[in-house]
């Protein structure tokens, strides 16, 4: 369940996306203002982003392409990003260690 504060930060993570592109589903955000980087190429489903004490930094860099599936999770100050290569993260997967760096280069 979507709380109302959380409301804003969500549509505007689910826009930056698709303004930059991405093919995705709905942005879900818990908490802050995730960092978006949106250089690359970017392919999601739906996606829910806990940013409760320290925000998460997802998204694709220049040269990368980050695929994400349906269903992903990712916990409190984690790093998700493709920075050259390509990264594919399957369906209903949970990113929910904190501070967890997945960074391809």
């Amino acid at each position: 369940m979507i709380k109302v504060r959380d409301v804003p930060y969500s549509l505007w993570a689910t826009a930056v996306f698709r303004w930059a592109g991405a093919r995705s589903a709905i942005v879900t955000v818990d908490g802050r203002k995730p960092v978006l980087v949106t250089a690359g190429k970017i392919t999601c489903g739906r996606l829910f982003l806990r940013c409760k004490t320290i925000p998460i930094e997802v998204g694709a860099g220049k040269d990368g392409s980050l695929v994400l599936g349906e269903r992903v999770f990712i916990n409190t100050g984690a790093t998700v990003e493709s920075a050259i290569d390509n990264f594919i993260n399957g369906n209903d997967t949970d990113v929910s260690g904190e501070f967890t760096n997945i960074h391809t280069q």
